[in-house]
């Protein structure tokens, strides 16, 4: 039953599973009927998993899908699901609870941006390093890489 299922998600190791099957190309056609019963079943888990299991899915997504594009496609990727589970409820003349829980993914999702934006700021903040606006790009570059 998902629903036990849920409820034992909160290890790291299993949500970074999670974490990877969203990546996964095989979900990449959500009008497809197969993609669309994995992600619909992802997003049940998520939705259903203890707020204990989705506080630590967030943080795999920003150790392990920090950057721009990953994210971004994460996004894109489940936007893309939500918009055709409401255009099959529409179909249907009925919502489905899949809308919810795809909403909820999405704002997972924007928490784990908002989390990356706080770290990066922070680390930022913290760094003494001044910028030497006469050096190139390059040795720009070298010099934060060492520190």
């Amino acid at each position: 039953n998902d629903h036990d299922e849920a409820a034992s998600l909160i290890h790291r190791d299993q949500l970074r599973g999670l974490a990877a099957l969203l990546l996964s190309p095989v979900l990449a056609e959500p009008e497809k009927p197969q993609p669309y019963e994995v992600m619909s079943r992802i997003m049940r888990l998520v939705a259903w998993m203890p707020a204990e299991g989705r506080r630590e899915l967030q943080e795999v997504l920003v150790d392990d899908c920090s950057e721009e594009e990953v994210l971004r496609g994460l996004v894109r990727r489940v936007r893309s699901h939500c918009d055709e589970t409401v255009k099959r409820a529409h179909q249907m003349q009925r919502l489905s609870p899949e809308i919810w829980e795809g909403l909820m993914l999405l704002q997972l999702l924007w928490g784990t941006n908002e989390a990356i934006a706080q770290r990066l700021a922070s680390s930022l903040r913290s760094s003494e390093w001044e910028p030497d606006f006469g050096q190139s790009l390059s040795q720009t570059l070298s010099q934060l890489a060492t520190r």
